[in-house]
C-alpha cells in the first residue's frame, strides 16, 4: 500500500498549497478584464444557435437574391419615407452563426451593463494561503464566465429565431444594416406555407424601413440610452448569487449545468422602481417604431406583393408569440412588448395617416421632440395638434 493511500495519511499544508497553485493556473485562462468573458459568450452563443450541429454556408444565389430585393426595397421605401438613409445600409445574408458574429459586438455595451448590475460588487476577504488565493481567483473568474455563458445562451437563442436584424428592436451602437438570417427565413416560410419570393421581399421591406429609421442618429442613441439605463437599474439579490456561485465544483461539469438551468434564478434580477418608471417610455418608443414600420410596409408592399395579407399576419403572429427564451431576453432588456403595445403603435400610425397622410407621419423623425407621449399614442389627433406648436422636447 502506498504512503498516499495508507490509513491516516494527511493532506499536508504543502500539498494543499500546491493544489491551490494548480487551481490558480487553471483559472488564469478564465480571467476577464470586464464583467463578461467574451470568448465564452461567443462559443456558447454559436453552440446554442446551431444546436450543436454544423451549419451549411449561405448559397451564393440566396445572397444575390437578398441583395437585389434589398436594393429594390430601398428605392421604394426612400420614396415613401423621404429618409435618404434607407439607401445606405450594407446587406448581409447570413446563417445563425453569422447573426451572432454581427450582433455580439453591437450588443456588447448593453450586455456588460446588464452583467455589472446583476453581479454587483461583492468583496472577498483575502488570506495569505495559496488555497485561499485560488478560491478568491475562482470566484473572480466564475462571475465573468457565468455571465459569458448566460449572454451566450441569450444571443444564441435570438440567433435561432431572428429573421433579420430588426425582428426585435435591439439596442445597437453600430451602423444600421440589412440582415437576412437565411435558415430562419426558410424555416418560417416553410412552416407558414408562404410564397418564397413574396415573403423575402416583405422581409426586405421590413429590414429597409427599420434600418432607415435606425440610421436617424438620435433614434439609435435614444433607444440605446433607454435600454442601457434600464439594464443598469436592476437590483440583484447578491445573497442568492453568492449562494449559487458557491455551489460550483470545478471538477464537476454538472454543477455548472445546474447553475445555468434556470436563468431567472441565476440572475436573480429584481425590477427596481427606476425600471418601472422607465418602462412606459421604452414601450412608447418601441410601439412608435413598430407602428411606423407596419404602415410604411403596408403602403409600399401591398400593391407589389400578391400574398401580402397572408405574410403580414404570419409575421405579426411571429412577433407576439415568441418562445420562452426570446421573452426572457425581452424582459431583461425592457423589450417585453406585448400584442397590446404593437396594436397601440399600429393604431397611432394608422390614425395619423388617416387624418393627415403619410407625410405627417414621416415628421416623427425630424427630432426627438416629435415622438408621441404614451397619452398621444392613444390619441393621434393630440399628437398632430402638438407638432404644429412650439413645444419643449419631451423628457425621454
Amino acid at each position: 500500500m502506498s504512503e498516499d493511500s495508507a490509513p491516516g495519511w494527511k493532506f499536508g499544508r504543502d500539498q494543499f498549497d500546491e493544489l491551490g497553485k494548480n487551481i490558480s493556473r487553471m483559472f488564469e485562462s478564465m480571467r476577464s478584464t470586464g464583467p463578461i468573458h467574451w470568448e465564452t459568450t461567443t462559443r456558447v452563443a454559436k453552440w446554442v444557435a446551431l444546436a450543436g450541429r454544423q451549419e451549411m454556408p449561405v448559397k451564393d444565389e440566396d445572397s444575390r437574391q437578398f441583395d437585389e430585393l434589398a436594393r429594390v426595397a430601398q428605392v421604394h421605401v426612400a420614396e415613401q419615407t423621404g429618409l435618404a438613409s434607407t439607401l445606405g445600409p450594407r446587406v448581409y445574408a447570413v446563417g445563425r452563426s453569422g447573426w451572432v458574429d454581427l450582433n455580439l459586438e453591437s450588443l456588447r455595451s448593453t450586455l456588460e451593463r446588464l452583467a455589472n448590475a446583476l453581479q454587483g460588487n461583492t468583496e472577498i476577504d483575502a488570506h495569505p494561503s495559496a488555497m485561499a488565493t485560488a478560491m478568491r481567483e475562482l470566484q473572480q473568474a466564475v462571475g465573468p464566465v457565468a455571465a459569458g455563458m448566460q449572454a451566450g445562451v441569450m444571443v444564441g437563442y435570438l440567433a435561432h429565431h431572428m429573421l433579420g436584424q430588426y425582428d426585435m428592436p435591439l439596442p445597437s451602437s453600430g451602423p444600421a444594416r440589412l440582415v437576412f438570417v437565411v435558415p430562419n427565413l426558410d424555416a418560417f416560410q416553410s412552416d407558414w406555407s408562404l410564397e418564397r419570393d413574396d415573403f423575402r421581399f416583405y422581409i426586405a421591406l421590413h429590414e429597409v424601413v427599420n434600418a432607415g429609421v435606425m440610421s436617424v442618429s438620435w433614434v439609435q442613441e435614444l433607444l440605446l440610452r433607454l435600454i442601457d439605463t434600464y439594464v443598469s437599474s436592476f437590483q440583484a439579490d447578491q445573497t442568492m448569487l453568492q449562494g449559487r456561485l458557491s455551489g460550483i465544483d470545478p471538477s464537476d461539469p454538472a454543477s455548472m449545468e445546474a447553475l445555468m438551468a434556470d436563468p431567472s434564478a441565476l440572475l436573480s434580477a429584481m425590477q427596481s422602481p427606476a425600471q418601472i418608471a422607465l418602462l412606459p417610455k421604452i414601450q412608447a418608443l418601441t410601439a412608435t417604431l413598430t407602428g411606423y414600420a407596419d404602415v410604411v410596409i403596408e403602403h409600399t408592399g401591398s400593391p407589389l406583393i400578391s400574398s401580402f395579407t397572408m405574410i403580414r399576419e404570419a409575421v405579426k403572429r411571429h412577433r407576439v408569440e415568441r418562445g420562452g427564451a426570446d421573452q426572457f431576453v425581452g424582459r431583461l432588456l425592457g423589450l417585453d412588448v406585448t400584442r397590446e403595445h404593437y396594436e397601440r403603435g399600429a393604431k397611432f400610425a394608422g390614425g395619423v395617416v388617416e387624418r393627415a397622410g403619410l407625410g405627417a407621419l414621416n415628421r416623427l423623425w425630424e427630432s426627438e421632440a416629435m415622438l408621441p407621449t404614451p397619452a398621444e399614442l392613444e390619441a393621434p389627433g393630440l399628437w398632430l395638434a402638438r407638432i404644429d406648436l412650439d413645444v419643449q422636447q419631451p423628457d425621454i
